[in-house]
């Protein structure tokens, strides 16, 4: 299929993204994730995948997952497997203080004008989000819309968020730092 902006843009036509975490993909897969290349200046979301993920689990900080181009045969059997991006959730919340005016008694007896209370907003933060330079500014095609590939996977990401705060664990909003 031609693609009107390919001159600036490359393509690719099939895109059969996997998503696992990094520990499930760890054992089978470790050296493909080890080709892992954000590219020049993102060293660090090299290291992190390959060396702290692991860790950075285990000590309670979040879990990353692993987004995998599936390549099939004619059959439709997998034949290799890309790592397209990994990205990296954790449970949190968003501090707040609600304020609620007190009536004029309330108010002269406290001396305070508001009743302060500190409140939380529970939270998803996507605290890592990397895309392999392989596929960075690659645009792919699905019925009427032409997007980075960048774009398909955090789509996903979202609806994956949407997902855990309607039926895992109940929160209130999605955070990107």
């Amino acid at each position: 299929m031609a693609h009107a902006n390919n001159k600036s843009h490359d393509h690719i036509d099939v895109f059969n993204p996997d998503v696992k975490t990094l520990r499930d993909s760890y054992q089978d897969f470790l050296f493909k994730i080890k080709q892992f290349d954000a590219g020049n200046g993102y060293q660090n979301f090299n290291e992190f995948i390959s060396d702290e993920a692991i860790d950075y689990a285990d000590d309670g900080n979040g879990v990353t997952y692993v987004v995998w181009n599936i390549l099939k045969d004619k059959n439709g059997h997998e034949i290799d497997r890309d790592i397209v991006s990994f990205y990296t959730l954790a449970v949190t919340s968003i501090p707040y203080i609600d304020r609620i005016r007190l009536d004029e008694e309330e108010a002269k007896a406290t001396g305070e004008i508001y009743d302060k209370q500190n409140c939380a907003v529970s939270a998803i933060e996507i605290k890592m989000f990397a895309v392999n330079q392989k596929y960075q500014n690659t645009f792919f095609e699905y019925g009427d819309e032409d997007l980075p590939v960048s774009v398909w996977v955090l789509r996903s990401i979202i609806d994956y968020i949407e997902n855990l705060s309607k039926t895992i664990v109940g929160v209130k909003a999605a955070l990107r730092v």
